[in-house]
């Protein structure tokens, strides 16, 4: 189990580098520049053992080249971390705005922490210290998990609460990014349990037997019920069950 932590925990390193843009953008140009120079010496040094001869190539075209390469990689490094509008809901129930850090190449860190601008500062949370977060259409909740507080995406919110949990394993050689999904019925009393292709269609006559027509069409279907039509079933219900009572979905 994670140990316990603080309410919050200041981010002190990202605040520092992303609260100033230049000092962020200068810090990676004088390490591409430090670490490429050295090699581009040596690699168009060497074109001067070869025969027949290659003209050689001046300083200065060298160091645009490698210059352009930097702002490359600077401009790469900026799309993949951004800020991007939502909230973070404390323990307390206060709900607190901010912008939200989000990696648009690798969604793993979602599941870990969830770090929120707010003014020139940046705070950290994890699992057990907040409610839930989000921001755009994206949503997740905190929810204990093997006796471990974990952030979980949300597919589906409603009567029936669908998750996504990302975590990372070892394949081979390599680390892999892996998931599962659980399942919650909005009644009080149920507990949430893992979504599994092979045993959806138990879950569904268990969870939504109150929809007898989507039931049956769920048992009736020869097919493997993988996340994407398990999302599905799990929207098509709670759309269902919103009409039924009068938008009443209950609550995560």
């Amino acid at each position: 189990a994670r140990p316990q932590s603080q309410q919050h925990c200041w981010d002190w390193g990202h605040a520092h580098v992303f609260n100033n843009s230049h000092t962020f953008q200068q810090f990676h140009l004088d390490i591409h520049i430090a670490f490429l120079l050295p090699i581009a010496y040596v690699f168009f040094g060497e074109f001067e053992n070869l025969k027949p001869p290659i003209p050689p190539i001046s300083m200065k075209k060298t160091f645009s080249l490698l210059l352009l390469f930097s702002v490359f990689t600077i401009s790469s490094l900026h799309a993949e971390l951004v800020y991007k509008t939502g909230y973070v809901v404390l323990l307390s129930g206060d709900s607190v705005k901010g912008d939200i850090r989000v990696n648009t190449k690798k969604e793993l860190p979602l599941f870990e922490k969830v770090a929120v601008k707010i003014g020139e500062s940046t705070k950290t949370y994890k699992p057990e210290q907040v409610k839930e977060y989000g921001f755009e259409s994206t949503h997740f909740v905190a929810r204990k998990v093997d006796g471990e507080m974990q952030f979980l995406k949300v597919l589906s919110a409603g009567r029936i609460n669908l998750y996504e949990l990302q975590f990372e394993v070892q394949r081979g050689n390599d680390l892999v990014v892996d998931s599962e999904y659980y399942i919650e019925k909005n009644d009080g009393t149920s507990e949430m349990q893992k979504a599994k292709s092979g045993k959806f269609k138990k879950t569904v006559a268990e969870l939504m037997s109150d929809n007898t027509a989507l039931v049956s069409r769920v048992q009736g279907e020869d097919k493997k019920y993988e996340i994407p039509e398990m999302t599905q079933v799990v929207m098509e219900y709670n759309s269902w069950y919103e009409k039924q009572n009068g938008g009443l979905q209950g609550s995560r």
